[in-house]
């Protein structure tokens, strides 16, 4: 492993949503704020995400999170030039928080380390983060 892992399941195993499926954007929101799982399920759901259903993650950017700011940061691939990966990211970004986007899942990344459910592929393309910052 070329970066730094925490198995993590945004503390859903200790709520009523323990059978809760395609959830990695609630994971992931509970994990970067730190607001619990209950809170960011129902804060997403209160944005649309349904139970057991993906969430549109073009609406992270307008979510209301007390005392956070949300920036968006696209990864673009120029014709023949290489492309952002779970390694390089992880490697280069080592402060602040992050809801992070690959192919069909989304994970949090804290100071350089990846919080997810699995260990993905350090080569694994990024498409775009978004960035949670406290005011």
């Amino acid at each position: 492993m070329s970066y730094k892992f925490q198995a993590h399941d945004g503390g859903r195993s200790k709520t009523k949503y323990v059978n809760e499926q395609n959830d990695c954007s609630v994971v992931a929101l509970s994990t970067v704020t730190g607001y619990g799982y209950n809170w960011a399920y129902q804060k997403l759901y209160s944005c649309g995400r349904k139970p057991h259903k993906a969430f549109d993650t073009s609406k992270f950017v307008t979510l209301n999170v007390p005392a956070y700011t949300i920036s968006k940061h696209d990864f673009p691939v120029a014709k023949n030039s290489s492309f952002v990966t779970i390694e390089s990211l992880a490697l280069s970004w080592t402060k602040g928080k992050y809801v992070v986007s690959i192919s069909g899942h989304v994970f949090a990344m804290i100071s350089g380390v990846v919080y997810d459910e699995l260990l993905r592929n350090p080569q694994t393309r990024v498409y775009r983060a978004w960035k949670f910052t406290k005011v």
